[in-house]
């Protein structure tokens, strides 16, 4: 969709070298929350024991256990997602001719400003749904929380699942049926991120949560792109 733009703002005769900074940006927050997301599905896919191996072979001075691997890389999807709806509002505010101070750009004031400008039209009905989606609420919860007072609360819980390791076929005589069990960690984020005492919120695994504001994010923040130019 950006290429799309891209497109669209050089046959308008709109590109500049803001608006392409501008989406570069918003590529490359998308590029690291992306990878963020990789990085925590590798995590639930392995095993412990194995990334645990892995964290104390590794050449840094710091070794980091899964827990805060989680930690990290949750914290640092929130700000990436966030950071690139912010990026988007630059763009608007530059093809838009909103004159907003570059410094002093964020999503709420530009969406104001549009609100103000042209109530009602496609740009301002899109921006306000984002501003109104559960995912844009929990997005922002999530990440004044890990900014301004705490790294996130993650409830860990452990299930064995039993799983064949039977060789052979069913009905030869050497057949002995056989199986083990393998221990699956889950984690779950908590509701609410500001509660001194966090209630884990067993509809919220980690990366099924964070994969889902990802793709609802990035679905709205394409209806807003359709809609500047």
């Amino acid at each position: 969709m950006l290429e799309k733009l891209t497109r669209r703002l050089r046959r308008s005769g709109l590109q500049s070298p803001s608006t392409d900074l501008y989406i570069e940006g918003i590529k490359c927050k998308f590029r690291l929350a992306r990878h963020c997301i990789d990085v925590l599905s590798q995590i639930e896919h392995s095993n412990e024991s194995m990334i645990k191996i892995l964290s104390e072979s590794s050449t840094s001075t710091i070794n980091i256990d899964t827990d805060h691997q989680v930690l990290f890389y949750c914290d640092s999807f929130w700000n990436l997602l966030r950071s690139s709806i912010d990026i988007l509002a630059q763009l608007i505010n530059e093809l838009r001719s909103l004159g907003i101070n570059e410094r002093q750009v964020y999503f709420d004031n530009v969406k104001n400003r549009i609100r103000s400008n042209e109530p009602n039209s496609p740009l301002q009905i899109s921006m306000r749904n984002l501003e109104r989606s559960r995912v844009f609420r929990d997005l922002n919860e999530y990440r004044r929380c890990v900014t301004h007072r705490r790294p996130v609360f993650v409830e860990k819980a452990e299930q064995q699942i039993t799983y064949s390791t039977t060789p052979g076929t069913p009905g030869y005589s050497t057949y002995v049926e056989t199986s083990d069990k393998l221990s699956i960690l889950d984690r779950y984020l908590c509701n609410n991120p500001w509660d001194i005492n966090p209630t884990p919120d067993f509809k919220r695994p980690v990366l099924a949560f964070n994969n889902n504001l990802l793709q609802k994010i990035e679905k709205r923040m394409i209806t807003i792109i359709k809609r500047i130019p």
